[in-house]
């Protein structure tokens, strides 16, 4: 990761505007348009000042930030607008940006002893990251908005505390129960932004044909996930390859996910194992990793149901 923010211009004002958050998130910040908008029409008054930045990675854009402030003030200093695009989530650039964002506030303004920003009240994420930054609560709304402050001076003693807490983790293998309430935990955070019709669609679907001894010849192990199925597995014995066993599977795969009003399956593939047959069957490749194992591509694969 190799964040950086770079002033919106005229070069890069129009990919600033296609940042879009999740569909859940539309609430609770403005679209990058009306943070731009605010330049000109100044709705907190002519006294304040704003600057716009693009947050990148590298050559990439992944999100806006914007920095309001009133100048000769010592708490007028306020981070606006603030979004990770919805395909750059989860990868810790909210975190970095936010630390970029103060670290550039304090080199530009040595007077600033209070920087503030607001959250909505439903944005716990959010209000979750800008606490354990260091912002604390002032008591003070702006509608469903809540005001935080962040205490500049305090600040680097908040720094000093997380590294030290960092060097008291220590990390242990997982038992069973263990990487299960790991697991549990994280369908709770899910479901906090899957429609709720869609929150209870998780179930194993695994298939397999016999021969005629009763012995397994081939299967196909996969999971109903929301509204699609992922194949894990497909295999079919050597004896009975090229009779059709592998298609059928998959025919009925689909079937079972038409079914259940699925809009798509996805699996993955070796090389060396089978993309020609899901290209036949009417898979698109989403992306390869190349050496992976070395020597070999890793194939990702979709299709879409109509």
């Amino acid at each position: 990761m190799d964040i950086e923010l770079k002033p919106v211009n005229r070069k890069n004002w129009e990919e600033a505007l296609a940042l879009q958050v999740l569909d859940p998130q539309q609430g609770f910040v403005p679209a990058v348009a009306v943070s731009l908008a605010k330049i000109y029409i100044k709705p907190d008054g002519e006294q304040v000042e704003y600057i716009p930045f693009a947050i990148y990675d590298g050559n990439r854009m992944v999100g806006f930030i914007m920095h309001a402030y009133e100048v000769n003030t010592t708490d007028g200093y306020w981070i606006n607008g603030f979004l990770i695009d919805a395909k750059e989530q989860g990868k810790g650039y909210g975190r970095a940006a936010i630390l970029q964002m103060i670290t550039w506030i304090q080199s530009q303004f040595p007077q600033c002893e209070e920087i503030r920003l607001t959250v909505h009240k439903d944005n716990r994420i959010a209000k979750t990251l800008y606490s354990n930054l260091g912002f604390a609560e002032t008591g003070n709304w702006f509608g469903d908005e809540e005001v935080l402050k962040l205490d500049v001076l305090s600040n680097q003693e908040v720094k000093r505390r997380e590294r030290d807490e960092m060097s008291q983790i220590n990390i242990h293998r997982s038992s069973s129960e263990e990487a299960q309430t790991v697991r549990t935990n994280l369908i709770k955070f899910n479901a906090q932004f899957i429609a709720e019709d869609l929150q209870q669609n998780y179930k194993e679907i695994n298939l397999h044909i016999k021969d005629e001894n009763d012995e397994i010849a081939g299967g196909i192990n996969s999971v109903f996930c929301w509204n699609w199925i992922e194949v894990d597995i497909l295999w079919v014995d050597d004896r009975f390859r090229g009779r059709g066993y592998g298609s059928r599977m998959l025919q009925e795969i689909e079937r079972i996910a038409r079914e259940k009003q699925c809009t798509f399956i996805k699996l993955n593939t070796f090389s060396f194992q089978a993309p020609v047959f899901y290209r036949k069957h009417g898979f698109q490749e989403i992306t390869r990793i190349d050496d992976a194992p070395r020597g070999h591509q890793h194939y990702y694969f979709i299709k879409y149901l109509e």
